[in-house]
């Protein structure tokens, strides 16, 4: 925070007369109410100093002896004075509250100095009642009971610039912030889903094409084939064999160490079984992983193009312990006021809602175009129209990666009827458009 940002706010709260209320709202954030219409938020964390006056987050209540201690001297207080020390980002809000006879006299120091931030309360000789942080460093002791010393001036003097209208200076700075935010937050979490996708398209060029194995397999049957028409020739642990094709042309054959004719002949017939076995599984792995790195880039596009970070940690929220299990990793789950959103990743995700939900939940599907299945849990409830849209854009940002207008439609699941796998007959729905930008 800016010497010249504190000095233009401060210029503006010296008319203020009273703090109305006061109270922490986060670890390290300090709401300051002076009048209904000036609200302040004074974010003293450690190296990120910052004062705004919108409210982005849910506060929290703390009763700490700090916070006891910031109501006591602090709510529905007069201020006497507020001043911004000439040598560093200190601001000192002076204050008196009456108690009955007596007046009780205390004084705010907000410290904005960097990784030494602070919020310290003193009483009217200086001395410290409480602080958001202690210290014993030996540069100087914030400690209750002892007397509140400035830290060291630092070894520059602060650029002064012109601000006309600190509020709107402020509010660009909040902004500016929750931009930068949002784009670390996007690059920390598409770099994640990169680092999926790139493991996935490893494994996707590291299979076999199914066509070489099923060759392969070919020729160990055919080889198995002439073994057995000229099986009188085979000895055991022969080395090999030299036979004549069935084009006549003259074939040499590695023969395994086995102690029988039989055995040799399994030998080829067993290699070509698995063979193709692993060119059908490989067919089946292939398609398998193609359903999740389209998941995987779709769910990439939409972390892309949310507009707040709301929206990025909608689309990547947090592992739960259960995810960690097969059966749960098939499904993408949401929720968006209080209903439950679940989005399949792929075949086996989608074959898995279209089983286990009932017959009043709200199946969706882009129309006319391979997409996820979408199913929002009602528990029997009428769903407003806001909680439709949502659940339609969210079976469109999953399942596509192109920008565009989707077609998505809804029907309760009792008139969707599987006819193979994830495949369906759908009746009685309706359709509603969605923009994916």
């Amino acid at each position: 925070m800016k010497y010249a940002v504190l000095k233009a706010l401060v210029a503006k709260l010296q008319s203020e007369t009273k703090i109305t209320r006061i109270s922490r709202i986060a670890d390290s954030v300090l709401r300051i109410e002076f009048s209904r219409d000036e609200v302040y938020f004074f974010d003293l964390t450690r190296g990120h100093n910052f004062v705004f006056k919108s409210e982005s987050t849910a506060p929290k209540e703390y009763k700490a002896p700090f916070d006891m201690a910031l109501s006591k001297c602090f709510s529905r207080c007069v201020i006497e004075k507020i001043e911004l020390l000439d040598s560093d980002k200190i601001i000192n809000i002076y204050t008196a509250v009456k108690l009955g006879y007596k007046e009780q006299k205390a004084c705010l120091t907000l410290e904005f100095t960097g990784k030494s931030a602070n919020a310290i309360i003193t009483d009217e000789s200086g001395v410290i009642i409480s602080a958001l942080r202690y210290e014993t460093s030996g540069v100087r002791d914030v400690r209750v009971g002892e007397k509140l010393l400035l830290p060291p001036p630092p070894p520059f003097a602060f650029s002064d610039i012109q601000i006309d209208d600190v509020d709107a200076y402020l509010a660009g700075l909040v902004s500016q912030k929750q931009k930068t935010r949002l784009e670390n937050l996007k690059n920390q979490k598409i770099a994640q889903i990169d680092r999926k996708i790139e493991k996935l398209e490893e494994l996707l060029s590291s299979f076999e094409e199914p066509a070489k194995l099923s060759a392969k397999a070919d020729e160990a049957l055919k080889v198995g084939d002439l073994l057995l028409s000229n099986a009188h020739l085979l000895s055991p642990h022969q080395k090999s064999v030299t036979l004549n094709g069935y084009e006549g042309e003259e074939i040499t054959i590695e023969l395994p160490d086995f102690r029988s004719q039989k055995e040799i002949l399994n030998f080829f017939y067993q290699k070509a079984k698995k063979l193709r076995k692993k060119a059908d599984g490989i067919h089946q792995e292939k398609e398998s992983v193609g359903e999740r790195l389209a998941f995987l880039r779709a769910q990439r596009s939409a972390v892309a193009s949310a507009n707040d970070e709301d929206g990025v940690r909608l689309f990547t929220p947090k592992r739960k312990d259960s995810d960690k299990k097969e059966e749960s990793s098939d499904i993408f789950e949401v929720f968006y006021k209080g209903y439950k959103i679940s989005v399949g990743k792929n075949r086996k995700g989608n074959e898995k809602l279209l089983k286990f939900s009932k017959a009043n939940d709200l199946w969706f599907h882009i129309k006319d175009l391979p997409s996820a299945h979408a199913i929002l849990r009602t528990d029997r409830q009428s769903v407003a129209d806001d909680i439709l849209e949502f659940a339609a854009k969210m079976c469109v940002e999953l399942s596509v990666s192109e920008r565009g207008a989707y077609l998505v439609d809804y029907a309760k699941r009792r008139d969707v009827s599987p006819v193979e796998g994830a495949n369906v007959n759908y009746v009685n729905f309706k359709t509603l458009t969605v923009k994916k930008e």
